[in-house]
């Protein structure tokens, strides 16, 4: 009997080829892979279940720590059109209310609406001080010492006040606020609705 032609066992190409179609299928595999590395993995990559392409994630980032990204228009931090993300600080939530020490100022003329204010931040477990009058302000402001935006925010939703009210301290600030971090000052024009 005769041996197959080609000299392999089971009769198909030698060996060697055999070994070079391999190389050349690994090669490849690592060009693919270098491809995908090179072009980067981002969101609008994912495609949702019914076809489309999904280009949204989760707010928090699917751990709980919320972050903020921003895209960039395809160039990246060094001007070149590398199309890479720019990714900003992560953003710091707010402490709980009962570290968060609150003075509550009137300048509505309304009487009574600073302990009103108190009250309802106490309810909500702020750490508020007594209130106080001051003087009459057509706008409500709440002031907060550098590094406790989060936390002045907190209060504004707390007291279902827009955010837009929400500023930095003066500097220097226009009172002595002891050691409030945040200071409510009440206007004429209502902003907070529990105060009139």
């Amino acid at each position: 009997m005769t041996a197959a032609r080609g000299g392999g066992p089971l009769g198909g190409r030698p060996p060697a080829n055999a070994a070079a179609r391999g190389a050349v299928l690994v090669l490849i595999a690592v060009l693919i892979g270098a491809l995908l590395l090179a072009r980067g993995f981002d969101e609008s990559d994912v495609a949702s279940g019914d076809g489309t392409t999904d280009t949204t994630a989760p707010a928090d980032g699917g751990d709980g720590d919320t972050t903020d990204t921003t895209a960039t228009d395809g160039t990246g931090d060094d001007g070149e059109g590398d199309g890479t993300t720019d990714t900003t600080a992560p953003v710091v939530p707010a402490l709980p209310p009962e570290e968060i020490t609150v003075l509550v100022l009137n300048g509505s003329g309304v009487s009574g609406a600073a302990a009103r204010v108190r009250d309802a931040l106490l309810a909500d477990n702020y750490n508020v001080l007594a209130p106080d009058n001051a003087e009459r302000t057509p706008d409500t402001v709440i002031y907060h010492l550098p590094g406790w935006t989060p936390e002045a925010v907190s209060v504004a939703t707390a007291l279902d006040a827009p955010v837009d009210v929400v500023q930095p301290m003066p500097d220097p600030p226009p009172g002595d606020y002891g050691e409030a971090v945040v200071v409510v000052i009440l206007g004429e024009d209502g902003a907070i609705s529990i105060a009139g």
